[in-house]
Formats: C-alpha cells, sequence, structure tokens
C-alpha cells in the first residue's frame, strides 16, 4: 500500500500533477505491484495478473496515452524484453536440468515483456538491468551470509521494483 502512494506521489511531481498521468500510471502499476507482492510472499507469478497489465499497456499505447512509447516501438520492446528473457529461462532449464524448480520461469518472462512494452526502448533496458543486478546483487548477499542454496529468490520481484520505478519516474 505505501509503496503504491509513494509510486503516485513520484509520478505526480515528475509529471506535475497531471490527473491523467498519475491515473495512467496508477492503472499499469497495479499489475506489476500485485506481482511483486505475490512474488515476494509465495514465489508465485501469476499469469491471470500480469497478462492484463500487458493488454492495459498495449490498449493505453494505442490511444496515445502520454507515459508511454507509440504502439509500434511498445509492441516492439515488449517482444524483444520477453524473448531475451525467454532464452535466460531457456539457459536456466539447461544448466540446471535435474531442478524441480528452475530460478526462472515464465513468468519472469511475462514481467520482461509487460515492462518492456511499458516502458519502450528508451527506459526498459536499464530498467530491466536494474533488476537483474538488484536481483544478483540480492543472490550474492544470500551466498556470503551462507543462507540454503535451495531457497528460492524472487527474482521477478526485482525486475518488478525496477520497472515500478522507472515507470513512475
Amino acid at each position: 500500500m505505501l509503496a503504491g502512494a509513494v509510486l503516485l506521489i513520484v509520478a505526480a511531481l515528475r509529471g506535475d500533477g497531471d490527473p491523467a498521468r498519475v491515473a495512467i500510471v496508477a492503472i499499469l502499476a497495479a499489475p506489476i505491484l500485485t506481482t511483486l507482492l505475490t512474488d515476494l510472499l509465495a514465489r508465485l507469478v501469476y499469469p491471470v495478473v500480469v497478462l492484463p497489465g500487458l493488454l492495459a499497456t498495449l490498449a493505453l499505447a494505442a490511444i496515445g496515452a502520454p507515459v508511454l512509447p507509440a504502439l509500434p516501438a511498445a509492441l516492439a520492446t515488449g517482444a524483444i524484453a520477453g524473448s531475451i528473457a525467454v532464452l535466460f529461462i531457456a539457459f536456466a532449464r539447461w544448466r540446471w536440468p535435474e531442478a524441480e524448480e528452475t530460478p526462472l520461469g515464465s513468468g519472469d518472462a511475462l514481467i520482461a515483456a509487460t515492462a518492456g512494452a511499458m516502458l519502450g526502448p528508451g527506459r526498459a533496458p536499464a530498467a530491466l538491468f536494474a533488476g537483474m543486478a538488484l536481483g544478483a546483487m540480492v543472490a550474492l548477499f544470500l551466498v556470503t551470509r551462507q543462507a540454503d542454496p535451495e531457497d528460492p529468490i524472487p527474482y521477478g520481484a526485482f525486475l518488478c521494483a525496477a520497472a515500478l520505478a522507472a515507470l513512475a519516474l
């Protein structure tokens, strides 16, 4: 709740209080913030939450919403980000074939595609890289603290956090 309020305050300040901008950020942030919380708490990414966010993004991009890239850029960036995530997932499954759960899953690809579409080619690469770096730093911290290596790290939550920060700014 607090994170959502902070996000909207930052969006309002950044957009000079434009109510349309704040409303669009709120619409786009809701599924990403929900996904961040479910991934942190339950280690699950629900497509039924992420997909409406992607569809809302594309619909708003189609009508020229002020915070979003144009529809062709949103489609292309979302497809590229999702495809790169799928490559990472394929590598993880190849690298850890015996693992019951791979470190990355299809939910992470949906998050990447949604973030890519929301942020466009100018902001998506930096935001997704920041999410990956944040996840890697937390993983490194946990390894140095001798955490159980079998404990999953909610990678999608880091992608969501970075996407939300970029969306507000």
